[in-house]
């Protein structure tokens, strides 16, 4: 993962789990990766695409379902960075966080 700006990560039986963000502006990746403690984690497919600034990672125990927490700026501006754009409405100038499940099943059947 060459440039890439890892938010966070879970293990979930024997596979690594890692949210890739690529900033506010573009989806981010969930990649998976074969996991054992004794041997280097091997890619498990392709990453498959999640929401724009994706952040921490976790596993709810028992339910089969990952939670990640992105983090991005509403508006209309093209750059999605702190400088409000003046097309924008007042008060979208902060950062949003928004809570998304991955069921671990529909993640771990994509190629």
């Amino acid at each position: 993962m060459e440039d890439a700006d890892e938010q966070g990560a879970a293990v979930h039986d024997g596979t690594l789990y890692v949210n890739e963000s690529k900033g506010t502006d573009e989806p981010g990746n969930l990649w998976r990766y074969d996991w054992n403690l004794d041997e280097e984690p091997v890619a498990n497919g392709r990453p498959v695409k999640t929401a724009r600034g994706a952040e921490d990672l976790c596993v709810e125990r028992g339910t089969g379902r990952l939670w990640s927490l992105s983090e991005h700026r509403p508006g209309s501006a093209s750059d999605c960075t702190a400088n409000r754009d003046a097309a924008d409405p007042v008060g979208t100038d902060h950062c949003r966080r928004v809570l998304h499940g991955h069921e671990v099943s529909r993640v771990d059947s994509r190629p």
